[in-house]
């Protein structure tokens, strides 16, 4: 069976998958500005992530949305633990931003990955 072109996907589609891939290429630029280094279980996640929303299988919708919510509260539990650590002027550092920019996209990331009308254009490529 042909895959149809992304762009006759429905919007929650292709802002699922749009925004999960840039939610992951954020999240791996922004460890490496943060800890000056690349970490490869990152990389590795974040490809296999991608090539899993994009191979428009059903379990995989599944487990991206479940990733993109660990990763939104991963963030959430960083910001928590960054204002704890330092109350004063926490909330202004780039960390700080950089955490929240993740949790925005890896939260939006979920919704439209989750959503009932993504899961049926998923179910129906099968």
């Amino acid at each position: 069976m042909k895959r149809p072109p992304f762009s006759t996907f429905p919007l929650s589609v292709r802002l699922g998958i749009t925004l999960t891939i840039a939610g992951w290429c954020f999240f791996i630029l922004s460890q490496a500005v943060i800890t000056s280094a690349l970490a490869l279980l990152p990389v590795t996640l974040a490809l296999v992530c991608g090539v899993m929303i994009y191979s428009l299988k059903p379990f995989a919708r599944v487990v991206c949305g479940a990733f993109n919510v660990l990763m939104a509260a991963a963030g959430v539990y960083a910001l928590y633990r960054l204002s704890a650590e330092q109350p004063s002027g926490a909330w202004v550092s780039l960390p700080a931003v950089m955490r929240a920019v993740q949790v925005i996209l890896f939260s939006a990331a979920a919704y439209y990955v989750l959503q009932k009308r993504t899961a049926d254009f998923y179910r129906r490529q099968v």
